[in-house]
């Protein structure tokens, strides 16, 4: 479309890729955040690997999950801004975000442990997602947003987020650290 000099099609293809990907990243994202503490105790606690450590470890995922619609969105933007030729501001975007990482990283760490790499990696990416909308309409990507279609994304991983969350508290602590328990939570979420 870029090529064709297709703007108009080339703004509304993009905006179908952002809605259906975020669609996507979004119930992902929600039914992993409440099954993330279950997860990792099913995968890990074996050992000398104990309850403490799978919940500093779902505790540590559900950190990072925070910045996963952003990642998914960055690649996105870059391929866009790429299509029309634009390769310095994409680089300079991720460049610049390494300086808020790191500061954030040195704040956070401290006081919060890997859980705030997390969080100082998913503040990174959302910067890096705004330097990368800015400047898009110079380029002619001038995609029509719904405000009202966007503020229904997140709806049914909510839902989806919430069945699987309390089928797991409705049962044993046995259950939801089970196969069982988390292959039937991640389908009755689905």
């Amino acid at each position: 479309m870029a090529a064709a000099r297709e703007w108009e099609k080339l703004s509304a293809g993009f905006l179908r890729s952002v809605e259906s990907t975020l669609l996507v990243i979004l119930a992902a994202g929600f039914g992993l955040w409440v099954l993330a503490i279950p997860t990792a105790s099913i995968l890990f606690e074996h050992g000398a690997f104990g309850s403490q450590q799978s919940v500093d470890v779902g505790t540590t995922l559900q950190a990072y999950l925070w910045g996963l619609p952003a990642a998914a969105m960055i690649g996105l933007l870059a391929r866009v801004r790429q299509s029309r030729g634009e390769l310095k501001g994409t680089a300079m975007a991720a460049v610049a975000v390494i300086p808020l990482n790191l500061v954030l990283d040195v704040i956070l760490l401290p006081s919060l442990g890997a859980v705030g790499a997390g969080y100082a990696t998913a503040a990174a990416l959302t910067l890096q997602v705004i330097l990368l909308c800015y400047g898009l309409s110079a380029l002619r990507i001038r995609p029509k947003m719904n405000f009202s279609k966007w503020m229904r994304l997140p709806l049914p991983g909510i839902a989806g987020g919430v069945v699987a969350f309390a089928l797991g508290q409705s049962q044993s602590p046995d259950f939801q650290h089970s196969v069982f328990g988390l292959l039937a939570s991640v389908a009755l979420g689905v």
